[in-house]
């Protein structure tokens, strides 16, 4: 036989002249014995995958995830490519060394990931093979002033709920409310999310006067449709929402306040006849009580989702917050010449509208602790006296 001329490594494989495959292995050329689509290719039989060490969920800041490449046939060594990604989807690739690698800051709410590729004993690559994905992935929905629709992805079953309601514009005393949970899902299910701003949107209504725009709600609804807050039948989308707060007075500062929103009832609105009182707290022997109506979510006061409009008195009120359940506007007493407007009501299912989806949900009012002292909590998020904005947000980890 006569010696082959091999052409450059680029041409692998090569067939030479007797009809043998030749493979370039980064070093030379090696015959594959037996040809392609024989028992000696590299072959994957058991899958790689990720794990953590028992107590390790795989989501938190220091948890280990190794990685095992599974078993091979014909592979002499292997490629590892590890990749993060985040709610949408977006992937970014890693820097490990070795099978482990150790969670920090930088990726969190993001998923953990490796690609196997298996190089083979005879030359030639495997295609690259996907581990399991560790930890959640975090999805944050700002407030926008529009509805966003969204998608529930391929694999996913259960979204770990988290949403604030929006402030009123003023901020000092009534504060969006929060609710949380988990909700049974299939890929392809249809969202509508809702983030609330303290303005007209997603519920909450605007003032008379000197008043101050109430807080809107934040919600997710079933479907991709758009919502109207006064309609019966979108109510019923309605799967999870946190109440807005009631608008307060601006005319004298801290001279009247909403009420805060959230929680299965919302809270009423306050109001004085002059400056002599502080929104700062609950009320005191000072206060008058200006608004007996707040949302709730077993109806009665309140319109369904709408806060309650402006007063007809000339004086100055807060109109009523967005929720499952608005809270009414401020309203008027001979001794009260300014009021806030009552806070609208959280969701998370009731007697009448159950919701069996959900699971460990809860949702509290602006003044309770948990909406400010949860670990997602935002600064300025459903509160405006921290100096942000006082609108919504809604998170989902999946």
């Amino acid at each position: 036989m006569a010696a082959l001329d091999f052409p450059a490594s680029s041409s692998s494989p090569w067939t030479d002249p007797n009809g043998a495959v030749w493979v370039w292995n980064g070093t030379g050329w090696a015959q594959k014995i037996p040809y392609p689509g024989s028992a000696a290719e590299v072959l994957n039989t058991v899958v790689p995958s990720l794990s953590v060490p028992g107590g390790q969920t795989g989501s938190d800041t220091g948890d280990v995830i190794t990685l095992d490449r599974g078993t091979w046939l014909n592979a002499v060594s292997f490629i590892d490519n590890w990749f993060m990604a985040d709610g949408a989807g977006v992937e970014t690739a890693l820097s490990v060394t070795g099978v482990e690698y150790t969670r920090g800051s930088s990726d969190a709410g993001q998923t953990i990931y490796a690609k196997i590729t298996a190089v083979g004993a005879y030359g030639g690559n495997s295609a690259p093979v996907q581990t399991n994905s560790m930890g959640k992935r975090k999805l944050t929905f700002a407030a926008t002033g529009s509805f966003q629709s969204w998608t529930v992805p391929t694999g996913v079953y259960a979204l770990d709920l988290k949403m604030w309601g929006a402030s009123d514009r003023h901020g000092e005393r009534a504060w969006g409310g929060f609710s949380k949970g988990t909700l049974a899902v299939n890929p392809g299910d249809l969202f509508q999310v809702v983030v609330g701003m303290n303005s007209s949107a997603f519920g909450g209504v605007s003032h008379s006067g000197g008043g101050y725009h109430a807080g809107g709600m934040s919600g997710l609804f079933t479907g991709h449709a758009s919502i109207t807050y006064s309609s019966g039948t979108d109510q019923a989308r309605a799967v999870m929402i946190a109440g807005g707060g009631g608008g307060s007075s601006s005319v004298w500062p801290n001279g009247a306040c909403g009420g805060d929103g959230g929680g299965d009832t919302g809270w009423y609105g306050f109001g004085n006849h002059a400056n002599n009182s502080s929104c700062g707290d609950y009320p005191d022997t000072d206060w008058a009580w200006t608004n007996t109506c707040f949302g709730s979510q077993t109806g009665g006061n309140g319109n369904v989702m709408q806060g309650g409009g402006p007063s007809h008195c000339s004086w100055w009120y807060g109109g009523g917050g967005g929720g499952y359940f608005g809270g009414c506007g401020g309203t008027c007493s001979a001794s009260c010449h300014q009021g806030g407007g009552g806070g609208g009501s959280g969701y998370i299912g009731n007697t009448v509208h159950p919701q069996p989806s959900l699971s460990n949900a809860f949702t509290y009012r602006g003044s309770d602790i948990e909406p400010f002292t949860d670990s997602d909590h935002i600064t300025g998020v459903g509160q405006r006296q921290e100096g942000g904005l006082g609108d919504g947000l809604v998170i989902m980890y999946f």
